[in-house]
């Protein structure tokens, strides 16, 4: 049985989604929605997707759908999201799932009581080479700390001239969760944290900083400068052993003197990592009817991570 897919967007990161899907042989996609008609079109042609409709209401009343995928753009997801979690299906919807705490609880209450299953798409939880460092941490103890630094070129992103003084100031939520969810993700329930934030240039922050205690007493740090040049750096801390990904896409790992290149998964270099395997396991979820659970990011998971971001930038309610 194939698992007949519905996509609602056709954007950047659409094609990623997309490219990975199409190399399933048990998925068909079955109809794009999408506002654009020539991006609908052009994305359609390419992963011969047979049906498209200028709307997702259009594409629901008319299809016959096992999933669908949210793919659209940060300032839609959440009332579309909304819209489809009565319908019952099991949903992927890209991050973030509301582009507030309060958001975010109000889906994940909406699914409780449709029983609707939403997976929120925090693909670096399936990076081969994080979750590689994560298993060399725990084969030789236990994890002593995590550093996430994660450095914005704020600049650059606003002279894109893609995203909206409001999407811009809420950057920490859009692309920033991405770290505070690895951190989430790698350390586990947090106890209790500390966080700082100035503005230099931004109105609503752009020097984040935060200290975590973890319950199993791991310690966590996390920076993010908004005008300073660099890659996103992770660093996991062990007994005896350290992991040091910079980029995060790759990485070594430090035992004793030693220095030793961290595996990564060739499906990480064929497709955007963690794609794979991110839409490997809603696939799978759907089809078995299992619950998303960890690693995937489940809706309900996804609001800790909102929790986290809000507590840091400052803007918590």
């Amino acid at each position: 049985m194939n698992i007949r897919i519905g996509i609602i967007g056709a954007g950047a990161v659409a094609q990623h989604h997309l490219k990975v899907l199409a190399s399933f042989d048990d998925v068909t996609l079955s109809a794009l929605a999408n506002r654009n008609p020539d991006r609908r079109k052009e994305t359609a042609e390419t992963f011969s997707i047979p049906t498209t409709y200028g709307t997702h209401e259009e594409m629901l009343e008319q299809e016959s759908l096992d999933a669908l995928l949210v793919l659209t753009s940060a300032d839609t997801i959440y009332p579309i999201t909304k819209s489809l979690i009565p319908k019952g299906l099991p949903l992927l919807i890209e991050k973030p799932a509301g582009r507030t705490a309060a958001e975010t609880r109000e889906l994940a209450e909406l699914a409780r009581q449709s029983a609707t299953r939403v997976m929120v798409g925090y693909n670096r939880r399936f990076y081969s080479v994080i979750n590689a460092a994560r298993r060399a941490i725990e084969e030789r103890g236990i994890l002593h700390g995590i550093a996430m630094d994660a450095p914005e070129r704020i600049d650059a992103v606003r002279a894109l001239g893609k995203f909206s003084d409001s999407l811009i100031e809420d950057w920490l939520v859009l692309n920033g969760t991405h770290g505070l969810d690895l951190l989430r993700y790698l350390g586990g329930d947090i106890a209790a944290a500390r966080a700082f934030h100035q503005s230099f240039q931004e109105k609503h922050g752009d020097n984040f900083g935060a200290v975590l205690s973890y319950v199993n007493g791991t310690i966590g740090h996390y920076l993010s400068h908004w005008n300073s040049p660099g890659r996103w750096q992770l660093t996991l801390y062990g007994t005896g052993v350290r992991a040091r990904l910079e980029p995060i896409e790759q990485g070594t790992l430090l035992i004793g003197e030693e220095s030793l290149p961290l595996p990564i998964d060739p499906i990480d270099t064929e497709y955007k990592p963690g794609f794979y395997a991110q839409a490997r396991y809603f696939i799978d979820r759907v089809r078995d009817g299992g619950a998303i659970e960890r690693p995937a990011c489940s809706i309900d998971d996804a609001v800790g991570t909102m929790e986290l971001a809000e507590l840091i930038s400052g803007r918590s309610a």
